[in-house]
């Protein structure tokens, strides 16, 4: 992926400078939001696994001393106990979808409405006459670059977010 949004890059640069620096200053804004929210996501995340195992335990916890339960009668509290953990781990684990869907949404709204200014930026530059339209026409080599560097950034952006996630889980295996 990286050689190919190398390549993407050179061969906009050999067609146009002006669209090539219009790609190039387009990855800040893009990156932007996938730190905010990717923060967002892995706190999300870390809080999710956190409640989840808050279910384990009350579980473990209760069947543990099922004896005490009875002889004391608190069934009916350890029910209310465990179905509350279920609810938080619930209400966490919708919380770190939305904010991954977001995360989702805005990262292919930005590379993609990005490529389409882009394009537009190169039609105006063709009507123009500053470039010629076979420069940019369907199904050339620079119309295909736009879209594989748009692509490249997204699965670099879909690959760092599952190895993040892969990387987090492993770690709380391990040290906890």
């Amino acid at each position: 992926n990286l050689l190919l949004l190398a390549g993407g890059l050179a061969m906009l640069a050999v067609t146009s400078l002006k669209l090539t620096a219009a790609v190039v200053l387009l990855v800040p804004p893009v990156l932007v939001p996938i730190l905010v929210f990717g923060r967002r996501v892995r706190r999300l995340s870390r809080l999710s696994q956190d409640r989840v195992a808050d279910v384990g335990h009350r579980i473990d916890e209760t069947l543990n001393a099922i004896p005490t339960v009875q002889a004391f009668a608190r069934e009916g509290h350890e029910r209310g106990r465990f179905a509350r953990a279920v609810e938080e781990a619930f209400g966490v684990a919708r919380r770190r979808i939305l904010a991954r869907a977001l995360l989702t949404a805005t990262v292919i709204l930005l590379v993609f409405g990005g490529i389409a200014g882009v394009l537009w930026m190169g039609g105006h530059d063709v009507l123009a006459g500053r470039i010629s339209g076979g420069d940019l026409s369907y199904d050339s080599i620079d119309y295909n670059s736009i879209f594989a560097i748009g692509l490249a950034l997204f699965v670099i952006t879909l690959l760092l977010n599952v190895l993040s996630r892969r990387f987090v889980a492993r770690f709380r295996e391990v040290y906890e």
